[in-house]
């Protein structure tokens, strides 16, 4: 069966969306599917006028192709753009496409329905089932409302998604979504490499090293995490909070950027590597006590999934986590993971620090569960199997 992905993001690349989408690829590839993947990069430059590229393949032989789009209108809101430059291109890209080939499915990944209801028009016109992979809900706010992006997600959960053949779902709270509007769904939750080993780990340092991954986004509570942190020195603890991304990407992420750089208690105990290759990523991890990932309890935290999170367990190190929405399903408490009550204080993360540097085998015990988790539950295989068999269905 062909299957064509589509992602209105680069691809192959760091994001997670990209990540995420290459292991969906891989798990269909290993079932015996033949995936594809159609995705958007923006021009290199002012004078490149490519439309779209050549196909290539990615380092897991997975065929992809650009649809580029150019820098002119960058002080236009993102959405405004997505209709401007992106819509037609991907619209001439499946034009042309089809012209070669249809495929049997079609998966899309994301939640605009400005991009994504043309291609479902054009494919199901066809008799061709038209899938979104749908990983997060975002509640309504006055700067979404303003960059129009509340306006697209509406489009896409309201009237976009009671239209398609089906969905993927990344978490209970949006599989939950789909079955009220009738959908068949499939919930595959944040993807690991079902590595059968965790990562060998580097010499011992002399400081106690947590690592998080990411660009410092609000609803991952930067300020927390630092509060935490500072909780913990001032306790005695020696340790070190590497930041694993792109602060400048976010609002909140400068934010936090900013108070690192102007608290000296901070500087000394707080390294932000920056944009890391996957190879300078891995010797981070492997470099880790332990990882970390807060959140409060609200409707975006339970319609999501971390999906850096099979980064950290196939690490065989203690995660700490936020006990919100489908953390839940898949941990428990000093067994694989180190959960927090949603919204804890500092003072309950530098806990968590602080026991688990004084109890090093313990840490270690709640490492390997952590592993087995992510090996057993979510690793790309088993559910490119399972997605294999959905796809079969809708084209039967």
């Amino acid at each position: 069966m062909n299957v064509l992905i589509i992602i209105a993001m680069n691809y192959p690349g760091g994001s997670a969306a990209a990540n995420r989408i290459q292991k969906i690829a891989r798990g269909l590839a290993r079932a015996g599917e033949k995936p594809m993947v159609l995705a958007a990069r923006i021009a290199a430059h002012e004078l490149e006028t490519a439309i779209e590229t050549e196909w290539q393949y990615d380092d897991y032989n997975i065929p992809y192709k650009h649809v580029v789009w150019p820098t002119t209108g960058s002080f236009l809101p993102y959405n405004a753009r997505l209709i401007l430059h992106l819509r037609p291109r991907f619209q001439n890209a499946i034009e042309t496409l089809a012209e070669q080939t249809l495929p049997d499915a079609v998966i899309i990944y994301g939640h605009s329905g400005l991009i994504s209801n043309p291609i479902r028009k054009f494919f199901q016109r066809r008799e061709i089932p038209v899938v979104m992979d749908i990983t997060e809900y975002h509640p309504t706010t006055i700067r979404r409302m303003l960059m129009t992006q509340s306006f697209d997600q509406w489009l896409c959960m309201k009237r976009l998604l009671p239209k398609l053949d089906g969905v993927i779902a990344i978490s209970r709270w949006l599989e939950e979504f789909a079955r009220r509007h009738k959908r068949p769904v499939l919930r595959i939750p944040a993807l690991g490499e079902g590595l059968e080993e965790p990562l060998s780990s580097s010499a011992e340092s002399e400081k106690f090293t947590m690592t998080y991954l990411g660009s410092m986004i609000e609803r991952d509570l930067p300020h927390s995490l630092l509060d935490g942190v500072l909780a913990a020195a001032s306790r005695g603890l020696e340790l070190d909070l590497v930041i694993v991304g792109r602060l400048e990407a976010t609002s909140a992420g400068r934010a936090a950027r900013a108070r690192i750089k102007g608290d000296p208690r901070l500087c000394k105990c707080v390294t932000v590597t920056g944009w890391l290759t996957d190879e300078e990523m891995r010797s981070r991890l492997r470099e880790s006590d332990c990882f970390v990932l807060l959140r409060d309890d609200e409707i975006q935290t339970r319609a999501c999934f971390p999906t850096r999170l099979p980064d950290y367990l196939q690490s065989a190190k203690p995660t700490i986590l936020s006990a919100v929405g489908d953390v839940n399903l898949y941990f428990r408490h000093r067994q694989n993971a180190w959960l927090l009550k949603p919204g804890s204080g500092p003072g309950e993360l530098a806990d968590a620090l602080i026991y688990l540097h004084e109890h090093p085998h313990e840490a270690s015990e709640i490492g390997r569960a952590g592993f087995h988790t992510c090996l057993e539950e979510l690793g790309y295989q088993q559910h490119g199997s399972r997605l294999s068999e959905f796809l079969t269905k809708l084209v039967v």
